[in-house]
């Protein structure tokens, strides 16, 4: 009875250690980006419907331009569609997948998951202040 006391009282203590090393963590940091799990789906599921709004802009540029029976003014505003729908598509997919992971970094710094050398590289970027 007396070790089963013993491993009990030794996992309480190791979790108020625990608990003490995550408010510490926690308390120093004033993280910029959060993310509930709804907003972090919402932003990578946005981020692929934007990748694949890019690819299909160059696929119709490219077959756009391999039809010989289009003109040329076909082609030139093909090319510009295609630009013109990309580029900003493959934007805001960098900026919503940036945002997510970001978010998951700050995480788990907050948790203590991360080592403070990563905690300070995330301080320095600007994602922590």
């Amino acid at each position: 009875m007396a070790a089963a006391e013993r491993e009990a009282g030794d996992a309480a203590n190791a979790a108020s250690a625990a608990l003490s090393n995550l408010k510490k963590n926690a308390n120093g940091l004033n993280f910029k980006h959060t993310l509930t799990g709804v907003e972090g789906f919402t932003k990578v599921a946005s981020s692929f419907g934007q990748i694949n709004m890019a690819i299909n802009s160059i696929k119709g540029m490219i077959t756009a331009l391999g039809d010989e029976s289009a003109t040329a003014g076909e082609k030139v505003s093909a090319v510009f569609m295609g630009i013109s729908m990309g580029i900003p598509a493959i934007i805001g997919a960098y900026s919503s997948l940036s945002t997510v992971i970001n978010g998951v970094a700050t995480a788990l710094a907050a948790q203590g998951a991360l080592s403070e050398a990563t905690t300070a590289k995330l301080m320095a970027n600007g994602v922590a202040a």
